[in-house]
């Protein structure tokens, strides 16, 4: 480094140092700091302005994407909804904001990176990528640290980076104006940590991936919303060939068919049993079939390692997350009866008003733990439903059993008096306490409309009272689903058509 000595300046370059005039000796100069970033000038005294010139060493443009996903199979739909969502000419003068949401372990990542890496040549300014922890173990990225990892990445020096979040944010949306540069802000925890990420240019685009639906983003900011689901049709079985080669899984057609059937699509779980059979070549489909056959041993046959790629431990975090009333719902709709649920059998489930339960599925369906339908019921995936069985106690989970065994008996109970009115009536106990039935409208087709949104669930509810011997509730049920079945020509051995869902047991529900 020079100081070269003007009339009315000194000036600071790169090379060695050199002093004119006179120093005195007794004067010593330190710097007090574990770290110092930027230029540290010592000298006697200093007169005029100061002027600094340090080498710019050449910044490459930021490629941050992480590596292609291998073998990515499916999601055509989302895929499409990214583009559209990304194109410049949809949004004019507004910026281009993408959320991808879904569950723990969908594959939201693996989607964002896999169209971004196929659009990269749209956005020749630079790729910006960072994972905002929002659901691992470590705890979530404060915008004010991923700020000063984008700025540098952007070449601004870092001594020249403002100690504020919103100083930080101003100049972000500064350097971004005008460049053509693709955000991918992955496994964001809420709306607060995304907002001041991002940029105000209407030539960036952002996609962000979340475990939550950032419902803000679109109020606030017109985001687009894109709901991951799982692999659906021949697409589990595809992403299988991709991994393994396809001699090797249609040499075990039966034992991968009952793989696919476990995995129920699940990307993260096909994932992990294409990991194990790749890792040991010897391994049989068989053997993993036999594994995940099995309710209770079935989740730890798809844990790893890596918390990343552990199915338990990525929805774990999606359950750790929750507030206790909307965790309470979500262990006691692991154990309804029948394949998917309404408001007011949730409520009488939990022993809440039909508005709490309400409550409690906006903070699930946000949560992306549950689905909810264009019907207005609610599902959830298998593997999730398994992962949270255990949320309540034995005593809580046969208190609710009941009440919403009680519920669908007493509703189906009313539904059928006005459908047979001749018929004798049935002389119940009156519900058991915190269920609630359902008034149904004294109108044929709204009753019969009732009947055929349940009818899974009132056959699944018979053989939970059959399991746990509440054998009057078994007959009554039987009695009270006979004019249903006899409008809809439904035998008594195949009453059951039109219910794909496994209603366990074996036994077999029981009928009038």
């Amino acid at each position: 480094m020079t100081i070269e000595h003007g009339s009315d300046d000194t000036t600071l370059a790169s090379g060695s140092l050199s002093l004119s005039g006179s120093v005195d000796a007794g004067v010593r100069n330190e710097v007090a700091a574990a770290a110092v970033s930027g230029v540290v000038l010592q000298a006697g005294t200093v007169v005029g302005g100061v002027h600094v010139h340090s080498p710019h060493p050449a910044v490459p443009t930021p490629r941050q994407l992480p590596p292609v996903p291998a073998a990515f199979v499916g999601h055509a739909p989302e895929l499409a909804a990214l583009s559209s969502a990304l194109t410049p000419e949809h949004h004019g003068n507004a910026g281009r904001v993408a959320v991808v949401a879904g569950a723990g372990g969908m594959g939201k990542t693996w989607l964002v990176s896999h169209w971004a890496h196929h659009h990269v040549d749209r956005f020749p300014d630079g790729q910006l990528f960072v994972d905002l922890l929002g659901f691992s173990p470590a705890a979530p990225l404060e915008p004010t640290a991923v700020l000063r990892g984008f700025l540098e990445a952007l070449n601004v020096e870092p001594w020249r980076v403002p100690p504020d979040l919103h100083s930080r944010t101003a100049m972000f949306r500064s350097l971004a104006e005008g460049r053509r540069i693709l955000i991918v802000l992955d496994n964001a925890a809420d709306v607060e940590q995304v907002a001041p990420l991002l940029p105000g240019a209407s030539t960036c685009a952002v996609v962000v991936t979340s475990r939550r639906h950032l419902a803000g983003l679109v109020t606030r900011f017109g985001a687009n919303l894109i709901r991951m689901g799982v692999l659906v049709e021949d697409e589990p079985r595809r992403l299988l060939v991709a991994r393994l080669g396809v001699a090797r899984v249609d040499n075990a057609s039966d034992a991968v068919s009952e793989l696919l059937r476990l995995c129920a699509g699940h990307p993260l779980a096909l994932a992990v049993v294409a990991g194990r059979a790749q890792a040991d070549p010897h391994v049989l489909f068989a053997e993993l079939a036999e594994e995940l056959r099995d309710p209770p041993t079935r989740l730890a046959a798809l844990a790893d390692e890596d918390p990343a790629s552990s199915l338990p431990a990525v929805l774990d975090w999606s359950l750790r997350a929750l507030a206790p009333g909307p965790r309470r719902m979500l262990g006691l709709l692991a154990i309804a009866p029948g394949p998917d649920i309404d408001a007011a059998a949730a409520a009488s489930l939990a022993a809440v008003s039909i508005s709490a339960a309400n409550a409690a599925f906006r903070v699930l369906l946000q949560a992306s733990l549950v689905d909810r339908h264009s019907t207005g019921r609610y599902r959830m995936h298998d593997l999730i439903r398994l992962h949270a069985h255990d949320l309540c106690g034995e005593s809580e989970r046969s208190s609710a059993l009941r009440r919403v065994v009680d519920f669908y008996l007493h509703t189906a109970h009313a539904g059928d008096r006005h459908l047979n009115p001749r018929a004798t009536p049935l002389q119940l106990s009156r519900p058991v306490a915190g269920c609630e039935p359902l008034p149904l409208a004294p109108d044929d087709r709204a009753i019969m409309t009732w009947f055929d949104a349940n009818h899974c669930c009132l056959l699944a509810a018979q053989q939970v009272a059959t399991a746990r011997d509440w054998h009057d509730v078994t007959w009554s049920l039987a009695r009270v689903l006979f004019g249903y079945h006899d409008r809809r020509g439904l035998s008594s051995t195949g009453f059951a058509g039109g219910c794909d869902y496994p209603l366990g047991g074996g036994t077999g529900a029981v009928v009038w």
